[in-house]
């Protein structure tokens, strides 16, 4: 997880909180679980209330006096919910595009993730920082992978995700 945005964490910390009990839970008792702010909580929720299952209901309900809950249903899928917040995050998409798609130069990256040069430049850092343990890296300048031992990490660790 120390790729993933602290947005994304928290969206998938409420997930995870929402399914672990069938309750009713309060802005104050989401934030009481350390996994953010209420302000931030309630922001997200805003945002995740997109979320349908398949049957076209909301996944998650917001009732002013009841609080917040998650859609129950036979076959609730929280994993397949992580994997769409995991597919927008900047550094997933990044990893996915280096080894699914052709290779770009660093200003094409930029670009196609539609973020400026020092997000670009630390997000390549920030995978990097992961990577060198096994001697693995990503060049900046025609942003590849220079290791075949990554590319069998990264399909057999990101696979799921992706």
């Amino acid at each position: 997880m120390e790729l993933i945005d602290n947005k994304s964490k928290r969206w998938i910390n409420i997930l995870k909180l929402l399914v672990s009990k069938d309750k009713w839970w309060s802005l104050q008792e989401i934030s009481n679980e350390q996994i953010g702010s209420v302000r931030a909580i309630q922001s997200d929720l805003e945002q995740m209330k997109s979320f349908q299952t398949e049957n076209g209901e909301p996944l998650i309900h917001i009732k002013p006096r009841q609080g917040i809950s998650i859609c129950y249903t036979q076959t609730i899928r929280v994993d397949y919910y992580i994997k769409e917040i995991l597919k927008d995050t900047i550094e997933i998409r990044l990893i996915d595009g280096v080894f699914f798609e052709q290779n770009r130069s660093f200003y094409e990256w930029m670009d196609t993730l539609n973020i400026s040069r020092s997000t670009l430049y630390n997000t390549i850092h920030k995978i990097n920082s992961l990577l060198i343990s096994s001697r693995m890296t990503l060049s900046y300048d025609q942003i590849v992978c220079s290791s075949m031992e990554m590319r069998r990490r990264f399909v057999n660790f990101f696979g799921i995700f992706v």
